[in-house]
């Protein structure tokens, strides 16, 4: 018994140790004998974006064979030659991949292999290769359809082909809860959506899938919807005003408040600028009180811009630390300009406002 128990206890020892803690990947490049092949991670979006080059290998009479180790699985890899995506996005894992490359006008090239989280992404890439093909279908009869009727009609069929790829990739989610597709999918609805499905879907993910890179910033998502949805309250940040002096947006007091935060290097910052001037003219001795706060890494050239257009209201600067925070509470980047309106406790009324819907929702707010 004792013997018995013993043999069991060294095959899971066994098993664990050999365990798959590495990928290798095996393929043959047609047309190419030697030179470097690459794995990249990439973001994939509107255009896909190159993040970190991952391994490289050399190709030897055509061939080559990578192996390395990821913390956690990679999504999503591509396969580069010569500068060039050789292959569709796959997952790196811990596991073993073929590939072939044709570098041939027309040539096909793929990677075969991964493990559990390929396979789920095999899934979700079912569903939209589905709900695009029905895309297709519908606006093609969209095209050559003749009464108002018909088009209506596929218009209807259009939202429910939509809510039906939608209502199956929460299912993909809700049935792989651990799983880093899971959160990768659950990203796209979180930055879109109410923010109440936005919780519930992250909800649907396991602790495990929540530890993940995506579920992370699943989380993070919903943390920045919370902080700056209309009705949230606006997270309080520093600046230093023209004169050096530190300021704090809690200490701006308006009945309505109108914080832009913008740069002197984007032009269409300045061009707001001056739109702004005008309400600012008209609303300001009725409770409008403007408060521009440039993320700015010269503060040079910033004191002098703001010198130079002569801005009546209140300029700031958030500058290394204060300018990381900023961009960290209110998820600025490149989006300038970026301007909120509060109200008198700084609870946000609206955002994203320009031109002709900042003037009427400044007319509606203080006439």
């Amino acid at each position: 018994m004792k013997r018995s128990i013993l043999m069991i206890l060294a095959s899971l020892v066994f098993c664990v140790c050999n365990a798959q803690n590495s990928y290798t990947i095996t393929g043959s490049v047609d047309g190419v004998e030697v030179g470097n092949i690459y794995v990249l991670k990439v973001e994939v979006g509107m255009r896909m974006v190159v993040k970190d080059t991952v391994a490289v290998a050399d190709i030897k009479d055509g061939k080559f064979e990578m192996k390395g180790h990821v913390n956690e699985p990679v999504i999503f890899a591509v396969l580069s030659l010569g500068g060039q995506q050789v292959t569709k996005p796959f997952v790196l894992e811990n596991e073993n991949y073929k590939a072939k490359i044709g570098i041939a006008v027309g040539a096909d090239s793929w990677v075969e292999g991964g493990g559990a989280e390929q396979a789920v992404f095999n899934q979700l890439c079912e569903i939209q290769k589905k709900a695009y093909k029905k895309s297709v279908e519908f606006q093609q009869e969209a095209s050559q359809a003749k009464d108002r009727a018909k088009l209506d009609s596929l218009r209807k069929c259009m939202v429910y082909a939509a809510k039906d790829k939608q209502d199956k990739e929460f299912e993909l989610v809700k049935a792989n809860p651990d799983s880093y597709i899971a959160g990768y999918v659950a990203t796209s609805y979180t930055r879109i959506h109410v923010l109440s499905i936005a919780k519930d879907l992250y909800n649907s993910l396991s602790d495990k899938g929540k530890a993940t890179e995506w579920g992370r910033q699943v989380a993070e998502d919903i943390a920045y919807r919370e902080r700056t949805d209309i009705g949230a309250t606006a997270e309080d940040f520093s600046f230093v005003d023209q004169s050096g002096k530190k300021v704090n947006l809690y200490d701006v007091k308006g009945k309505v408040k109108l914080v832009v935060f913008w740069n002197t290097v984007a032009p269409m910052s300045r061009q707001e600028n001056l739109e702004i001037s005008t309400y600012y003219r008209e609303f300001h001795d009725k409770g409008l009180e403007v408060i521009s706060v440039s993320l700015d890494k010269d503060k040079a050239r910033w004191a002098e811009i703001v010198k130079e257009d002569n801005l009546p209201w209140m300029q700031g600067i958030a500058w290394e630390k204060d300018g990381k925070n900023v961009d960290y509470l209110y998820r600025i980047g490149t989006s300038y300009p970026l301007i909120y309106i509060l109200d008198e406790n700084n609870q946000i009324i609206d955002r994203r406002l320009r031109r002709e819907q900042l003037k009427d929702k400044l007319s509606e707010l203080l006439s």
